[in-house]
């Protein structure tokens, strides 16, 4: 123990008194005893006896650390937010012995859920007790504390878990959370009861209190959120169209998609497309990713997308040759489905369905006073015109576009193929007539031969 008198000597007049001021230093805890030995020339010496019982601990948490928020009781260390399987999260804080003796301090960890404490879930134990012989208060109440089990498999882990932290130094200490755990909040406890370290390395049985740290973690889903979709049964869909001209509104064959990160954590990740789509360019705001390669020529699929940060992607159609009926069938819709595939680097996968469909005109033609010959067709028959009476006869034609798609219309003279070989006693009478016809597109007039409709 230390213990410093001022002043430490000096003289006395006669018949006067000096005040002696006695300092004793509470810079390591525990119960000291000491002598104060006063000697006066002629006089025989005086031991005067010294004793002092310092309380409370040289252990602190030194305050200002990156990561340590203070304003919780206990002080909280709180991980950065990561997505499931993203691997191990890393974070340090700093324990200061400020006295004179060495201190071991062994941490222990416990979850803090309300389950972590028994079966029950209660925190203390009451026991009623009756005082035999005590009239006044005949029952006296026993509560106690249930300190809970230690956590074995914790998520959490603090590195060294022992320490020795010499005189006036500190000690750093490892936090890791570990994300492949079920998603979700975590929250722990560590505690550590630091000891004084004695001759020959052995720890005494001074109390010197009992420092606690809470440790927070948080597991999440690794998502992005789309700024646009249709939702069906939960699944992100998006559609386009496709029409066998480009002209006349037709829809285009590219879109864009807006991906936010609206999570705490960095989402990693790679874009991919499956089915008749490609992707035609990317744009974000995130920092490039350490692997992405700059190249002017492929488009860029590497992101590491940190919170708050958006990914545009821009999806295009591989759009078939509409003359090709092996991959564009005449009919009026076809639908081709793929899918946008978000590959996150915890080996999880996210898809955007994408729907292609590829429509093309249907043209339904309405003559009036038509009829249906010998083979269902819409016939219009003109009969028999005179030229000096009649120079000509008119009818009108409806044409009706029944689709979305804007159809190219226009009129094609189709040459008549009358059969040579007939018999006389088989022959229709439609082959007949037209066994008699003169094929001559010139003898017909139309007011519109093409037009987009």
């Amino acid at each position: 123990m230390a213990v410093v008198c001022h002043p430490c000597k000096g003289e006395i007049a006669p018949h006067s008194e000096m005040m002696v001021s006695v300092t004793l230093y509470n810079n390591t805890c525990g119960r000291y005893e000491d002598t104060i030995l006063s000697e006066v020339k002629g006089l025989d010496t005086i031991e005067i006896p010294v004793a002092i019982d310092i309380k409370g601990s040289p252990i602190t948490i030194p305050s200002n650390q990156v990561g340590v928020y203070f304003n919780e009781d206990p002080p909280a260390v709180v991980m950065k937010a990561s997505v499931q399987n993203g691997g191990k999260a890393t974070k340090t804080f700093k324990i200061k012995n400020s006295g004179v003796q060495s201190v071991s301090i062994e941490w222990k960890i416990f979850d803090i859920t309300p389950n972590a404490y028994n079966n029950k879930g209660d925190l203390f134990k009451l026991n009623i007790v009756k005082n035999e012989g005590n009239v006044a208060e005949p029952y006296n109440i026993d509560f106690n504390f249930i300190e809970p089990e230690e956590s074995k498999e914790s998520l959490f882990i603090v590195m060294p878990k022992r320490a020795i932290i010499g005189a006036k130094q500190k000690a750093t200490f490892e936090v890791t959370f570990d994300t492949s755990g079920d998603i979700g909040e975590y929250r722990v406890l560590i505690q550590a009861k630091p000891k004084l370290i004695v001759d020959n390395a052995n720890e005494s049985s001074t109390n010197l209190g009992v420092i606690y740290l809470t440790l927070k973690g948080e597991i999440l889903k690794a998502h992005l959120t789309l700024d646009k979709k249709m939702q069906r049964d939960g699944t992100s869909h998006l559609q386009f169209e496709i029409w066998p001209t480009d002209d006349y509104g037709a829809p285009q064959t590219a879109k864009k998609i807006g991906l936010i990160n609206e999570s705490p954590a960095d989402i990693a990740l790679t874009v991919d497309t499956t089915g008749p789509f490609s992707l035609v360019s990317t744009l974000t705001n995130a920092p490039p990713h350490s692997l992405a390669k700059e190249t002017a020529k492929q488009v860029q699929t590497l992101f590491n997308l940190l919170p708050g940060t958006f990914l545009e992607l821009e999806c295009k159609v591989k759009k078939p040759n509409p003359e090709d009926l092996n991959q564009w069938p005449l009919v009026n819709r076809i639908t081709k489905s793929g899918a946008l595939i978000l590959n996150y680097s915890n080996k999880t996968t996210e898809q955007i369905i994408l729907e292609a469909k590829f429509l093309r005109p249907h043209i339904t033609i309405h003559i009036k006073h038509s009829k249906k010959n010998d083979l269902a067709e819409d016939e219009f028959d003109f009969g028999t015109v005179y030229i000096d009476k009649e120079r000509s006869k008119d009818t009108v034609m409806y044409l009706k576009n029944e689709s979305k798609a804007t159809a190219k219309w226009s009129l094609n003279h189709i040459i008549i193929q009358p059969k040579l070989n007939l018999g006389f006693k088989t022959i229709t009478r439609l082959e007949k007539e037209n066994k008699e016809k003169t094929d001559d597109q010139s003898v017909f007039a139309f007011s519109v031969s093409k037009v987009w409709l």
